[in-house]
């Protein structure tokens, strides 16, 4: 289901925006190495991402056709979430009767919990402190 404003939640799990590459071109989001090909715009193609800077334990691919208001998102999990790159296609039609170009792919991952960061951050934070008077 989306979430205006937070991106889409699936059962508990809230998955929000990482990154997106429009066609043609134009990058946007975080700097994962994304790459959606062909460039110029097409009913079909290749997408990947580099590895060593986003491996979540899943993620969403989501693909919005050009001049039409649908969108499909797949959830990759478990094995499926290793993959970093994959095929994609426009496989329905629109208004006119024609499969549409594809007008952007974008990744979701799961949301961090904010208690979570906050804990981790704090809990860094003290144990700094903590060396630091241990040196005086």
């Amino acid at each position: 289901m989306f979430v205006s404003g937070v991106g889409f939640q699936i059962g508990s799990t809230v998955f929000d925006f990482v990154a997106k590459e429009n066609t043609p071109g134009g990058l946007e989001g975080a700097d994962i190495g994304l790459s959606v090909t062909p460039g110029g715009g097409a009913p079909s193609g290749n997408w990947s991402f580099d590895s060593t800077k986003f491996a979540p334990d899943e993620f969403l691919i989501v693909l919005k056709a050009a001049n039409s208001p649908g969108f499909a998102a797949w959830l990759f999990t478990g094995g499926d979430a290793a993959s970093n790159a994959g095929t994609w296609m426009v496989a329905w039609i629109n208004a006119s009767g024609k499969s549409p170009d594809l007008s952007h792919l974008s990744i979701y991952a799961p949301a961090v919990p904010i208690p979570a960061a906050v804990w981790l951050f704090g809990s860094g934070l003290l144990g700094l402190i903590g060396i630091a008077r241990r040196r005086r």
